[in-house]
């Protein structure tokens, strides 16, 4: 444990137990631990390098630490001391996938294809953050398996985080790493050696002494990065740390020299700017993965200057399907792979239920083309026959084009989601599940009203003989009705769907939390008691608990619940549901307002992005009644920021653009104001409301000016135009009675 300073054991020892070392590598030495507080075993890792910018340090390690997974370790604490820099993770039990090939350990197929899920669920969590997390270096080595059978992706040392395109960090291990982070980390290695073979340096150091510091694994020190070259049979690590700043080289003397700092900074820059293919990104991570998976099941790495098994060895050893996966994720270009860890997380999802030879087809595609659909689709085999037939063309067809409306709800993308509807409608309208989709595509968006809509003309259209297919239909519609506070319509549809399709856990579910939403607390137990019994997952029971808890009033266990759900669940849905619950445990107290704002903050850092916008316009509601009860404006300007991060994400509605007309209007951001509800008529249309809510606002500006500057016109013509569209609208809308007194009272005045 030479490596503790004094200093550092100084700073651990009223904290930390230190056991012993338990590893080496090339980021960092690392110790097993006992935290005293916390009362459990961790590890505490030396890294060897650092950023020269301390504050870059510490937004790393935040990020570090606020990430929440199953399958990752959570990081602790992050120390600095002097030159050296720790971090404290959980104690991850079990051995690496490593240790375990290296015993010789085979793993069967449904196992690899678990575990292949659990990484996608771990990586899709990283890459998803706000600042996306890159690991950067997935290898069996950094794969622990648990005592549980879960799989836990340790080892940071080299992960990266992306800033506006900018990456970090880089590694490069052998038989995992991706091509272009191969390719970049030779291009920096070549560009090094050039550099120090063109100084000639200054009188203390000579040309050999340069290409010493280049070649023998010595460290590169910039003022604001490090380049760090580690070299060994095994693996290639090359650390580098890049900011848009100048870099300074700092010599071992403490010496600058200028040409070298121009070289240096020129050189690895240009690596960025000019080599677009060598830039890595989530890709990178996925194709290590691939590789990963490609060892659990060959039993061996990828060797350079080896061939690997081809797609036809690795359908033998597996399926048609995981081949597929296994070299779409390991495609030399980028573009070929599965461009998210979701993506290919749904892939392994669909192995069991879609044609084997259809994922075939999509193989073959990146080489052939357009015509490869021709040549599949005529060669379509029926099991045991032998015999081509248009049903199986169809099916598959069919199931690709509801694959890509799924894709497309989770990217938000509704030109891809319209394109394979129509698609689906022309290859068979009899069939269910791109309705669906169509429906859920609503329900995703928040349009519940449409939602609802939509699946009760379809009911009255068609009768679907599938029953699963018409409860799945009923469970959406009564969650509908749940959004929009009718409980009593939700409950009745659910207890339909419930006959429909007894089995189906997720029905029980949202039928006791519907229960429980209409205070009918006893009902809504006895159908949980018949969901656990059916073998409802942990996760959710904590769910129901909680909002039964709350029915009740009993806010403290509700929120223990609720806190368990998300401490366990790997489900965005159910994290979701959850944080959305908590947040309506308590929306009147200050105390329990801010609670609230601090788990929907987390949940927003924590779910990707398509299941942000539920919880951004909760966070905004839970700053306008915190303003509304403190009087403190610096809510306002807070749910303001919330508002424009559901545009800036693209997650806005019309109600976002008229919620923050209003608040800018609130804050006497005027200018700010105009701006957004113009945005508002550009983007949906005239409207009433956007009219309305332009005379309110000119009448409030104007009555903010001095009396000799104020010109009433433009609320006139505003108030004029809201007047004639209102005509056409069969609702009421109490702000209108009180627009016509605001323009009469002008009239009356004389302004207009």
């Amino acid at each position: 444990m030479e490596d503790f300073t004094v200093n550092i054991q100084a700073q651990l020892k009223d904290t930390y137990d230190v056991t012993g070392q338990i590893g080496e590598g090339g980021g960092g030495s690392v110790y097993k631990a006992y935290h005293k507080r916390l009362q459990k075993e961790v590890v505490i890792k030396k890294m060897h390098m650092k950023s020269g910018n301390e504050l870059k340090n510490r937004q790393e390690a935040d990020i570090l630490k606020n990430l929440r997974h199953s399958y990752l370790p959570q990081v602790l604490d992050f120390i600095e001391a002097g030159n050296d820099v720790y971090t404290v993770l959980d104690f991850i039990p079990g051995e690496s996938f490593q240790q375990l090939l290296d015993k010789g350990v085979r793993f069967p197929m449904d196992k690899i294809i678990k575990y292949a899920g659990q990484l996608c669920e771990a990586i899709s969590y990283l890459h998803g953050q706000e600042i996306p997390v890159l690991h950067g270096d997935i290898k069996p080595a950094n794969i622990m398996l648990t005592p549980s059978d879960n799989v836990c992706l340790i080892d940071f040392n080299i992960s990266g985080f992306f800033e506006q395109n900018e990456i970090m960090a880089i590694g490069y291990s052998k038989g995992y790493a991706a091509p272009e982070q191969k390719a970049l980390v030779l291009e920096i290695q070549s560009k090094l050696q050039k550099l120090a073979a063109d100084c000639e340096g200054p009188e203390s150091r000579d040309k050999d002494s340069y290409q010493e510091m280049a070649w023998e694994t010595e460290t590169i020190k910039l003022e604001n990065g490090t380049v760090l070259l580690v070299d060994d049979t095994e693996a290639e690590t090359l650390l580098l740390n890049i900011e848009n700043e100048t870099e300074t080289l700092l010599l071992p003397e403490n010496q600058t020299d200028e040409k070298v700092t121009t070289l240096l900074d020129t050189t690895i820059k240009s690596i960025f700017v000019d080599n677009p293919e060598q830039q890595i990104d989530v890709r990178s991570d996925i194709y290590s993965l691939g590789a990963t998976l490609y060892h659990l099941l060959s039993g061996r790495r990828l060797d350079d200057g080896h061939p690997g098994l081809t797609y036809e060895q690795l359908s033998e050893l597996s399926s048609d399907a995981f081949a597929y996966i296994l070299t779409t994720a390991m495609a030399p270009r980028k573009e070929d792979r599965f461009q998210s860890a979701g993506k290919m997380l749904e892939a392994l999802n669909q192995i069991a239920r879609l044609d084997k030879r259809y994922k075939k087809l999509l193989f073959k595609q990146r080489v052939e083309l357009l015509i490869s659909f021709t040549v599949f689709l005529l060669g379509i085999v029926l099991a045991f026959t032998g015999l081509r037939t248009a049903r199986t063309e169809q099916e598959g067809l069919y199931a690709v084009y509801i694959s890509q409306m799924e894709e497309a709800i989770a990217q938000r993308d509704q030109t891809v989601f319209e394109e394979n509807y129509e698609a689906c409608m022309a290859l068979n309208k009899s069939d269910p599940r791109a309705y669906y989709e169509r429906a859920l595509w609503m329900y995703k968006n928040r349009d519940y009203e449409g939602c609802a809509r939509y699946i009760q003309e379809l009911t009255e259209e068609y009768q679907f003989e599938d029953q699963v297919a018409a409860a799945n239909l009923y469970l959406l519609l009564g969650n509908c009705y749940f959004e929009q506070g009718d409980y009593q319509k939700s409950a009745g549809v659910l207890e339909e769907a419930l006959e429909l399709d007894g089995q189906n856990k997720a029905i029980y579910r949202d039928l006791a939390i519907v229960y429980a939403g209409m205070e009918r607390s006893s009902d809504a137990q006895e159908i949980l008691n018949a969901a656990i019994e059916s073998g409802l997952d942990e996760d959710q029971i904590y769910l129901v608990q909680g909002e039964i808890a709350g029915s009740r009033k009993d806010v403290e266990m509700a929120r223990e619940n609720l806190k368990k759900c998300l401490a366990i669940t790997t489900d965005d849905t159910i994290r979701t549901r959850a944080y959305v619950f908590y947040s309506d445990l308590d929306r009147n107290s200050t105390e329990g307002l801010l609670d609230s704002a601090g788990m929907l903050e987390k949940g927003i850092r924590e779910l990707p992005l398509g299941s942000k916008g539920i919880l951004y316009e909760r966070l905004a509601q839970m700053y306008i009644n915190l303003q509304a009860n403190t009087g403190d404006l610096q809510y306002s300007r807070k749910a303001i920021q919330v508002f424009n991060d559901i545009i800036s994400n693209g997650l806005a509605s019309y109600q976002t653009y008229i919620n923050l007309t209003i608040l800018y209007e609130q804050t006497g951001e005027f200018e700010q104001a105009h701006g957004i509800i113009d945005k508002a008529i550009d983007l949906y249309g005239d409207n009433y409301i956007s009219y309305k809510r332009k005379a309110f606002l000119e009448a409030d500006e104007q009555a903010n000016k001095d009396m000799e500057e104020r010109n009433y016109h433009g609320f006139e013509e505003n108030y004029k135009m809201a007047v004639e569209l209102f005509r056409d609208v069969e609702t009421d809308d109490p702000e209108m009675p009180l627009l016509e007194k605001v323009y009469g009272e002008l009239v009356q005045a004389g302004w207009l």
